[in-house]
């Protein structure tokens, strides 16, 4: 009785644990983005690994990151410094180039680094975060194709983070 009890757990268990492909591919249509338009930012960025920040065109841009394997969960905070409004997205991004080498940026002096590249596509926001391999280089860039949901996300498409 007890054998066939652990026998049906580790069953259970390994069906439960199974991960297919095309749930991995699906990853960003399956996790809600978080978005909040006007809000005060949370103090939700310091439970993130890293961050990066820049003041600039009258904005005050911080992106907050925590890389996975193949992921990166991420928080962008954008505050307008004349009306203080802020606008928040939040989301999992997947890596845009999976097993493959990392991509080449520039920093403002033209000198080149590696980039790791992740993409997220969800609730009409189609961003593309590009984060510095080189731990020596602190940088990351924010390239948005589009969102209609959070317009002052295209203000800031290319910039570079510190």
């Amino acid at each position: 009785m007890k054998e066939s009890l652990i026998l049906g757990c580790l069953i259970t268990l390994l069906f439960s644990s199974c991960y297919s492909e095309q749930n991995k591919e699906n990853l960003n249509e399956n996790i809600p983005a978080i978005t909040r338009m006007n809000e005060a930012p949370s103090t939700d960025i310091k439970s993130y690994k890293d961050g990066y920040t820049l003041k600039d065109l009258g904005l005050d841009i911080t992106l907050a990151v925590t890389p996975a394997e193949d992921s990166l969960d991420f928080r962008i905070v954008i505050i307008d410094e004349q009306t203080s409004k802020a606008d928040t997205l939040a989301g999992i991004a997947v890596d845009a180039t999976p097993g493959a080498d990392s991509e080449l940026d520039e920093d403002e002096t033209g000198t080149m680094f590696p980039a790791e590249e992740y993409s997220f596509n969800n609730n009409g926001c189609e961003i593309y975060i590009r984060i510095s391999s080189d731990a020596s280089i602190h940088r990351a860039k924010v390239n948005v194709i589009s969102c209609s949901s959070h317009p002052t996300l295209t203000k800031i498409s290319g910039i570079l983070l510190k």
